[in-house]
């Protein structure tokens, strides 16, 4: 009498699609993955805006003006001078630097900070740091984190970085988005006036 015992078990073939399809899986999560981190960082970085751009209402309620830095249209690097450590080329408080005018760069005031956070505890910059060079106006500028420009005691305009190629969210009078390719990132620009 011939006994065979049956065997059991996948083939070669059945087991190299299981691990196809287990990396389709995977990929397709991952791609998902970093399509939702730059959503939330995105929404991160537009909830910080809008707590200044708040905090820059109630002042100018209460003052009647924006604050004024002690260089009108001189960009303030939002947050204190701590939020922007050196590194990047970048000197402490540094967040904005224009290649075609070396003396021209945005510090971080501590004096307008604290004019402003007195209206919002949570306010730091907390915004992206890695820099990013952004082409308006026909310069070349290097931005990293938020940045404000006094432009007169009615008006001013708030710089900030979004990760990826996205639409800046319209928070003011009037926003501009400028998506650089090379970095994966979008420059936005609100401006706001009474």
């Amino acid at each position: 009498m011939n006994i065979r015992k049956k065997m059991t078990g996948f083939t070669i073939v059945e087991l190299l699609i299981v691990i196809v399809v287990i990396a389709v899986l995977a990929s397709v999560t991952v791609v998902s993955f970093n399509g939702i981190q730059q959503r939330a960082e995105q929404d991160r970085t537009e909830a910080i805006v809008v707590a200044y751009m708040k905090s820059l209402e109630m002042y100018y309620s209460e003052h009647g003006v924006y604050p004024i830095p002690a260089y009108p249209y001189a960009r303030i690097c939002l947050g204190m001078v701590e939020d922007y450590p050196a590194g990047d080329g970048y000197a402490a408080g540094q967040c904005y630097k224009d290649s075609g005018a070396p003396t021209v760069f945005g510090s971080a005031d501590n004096a307008i900070n604290a004019q402003i956070s007195k209206y919002s505890s949570i306010l730091r910059s907390n915004a992206p740091l890695k820099p990013a060079t952004l082409w308006w106006g026909g310069g070349t500028l290097t931005q990293r984190g938020i940045g404000f420009t006094y432009l007169n005691e009615d008006w001013y305009s708030i710089v900030y970085l979004i990760p990826g190629n996205q639409t800046c969210t319209n928070r003011g009078t009037q926003t501009e988005s400028n998506y650089m390719a090379s970095q994966n990132v979008t420059g936005c620009v609100v401006y706001y006036w009474h």
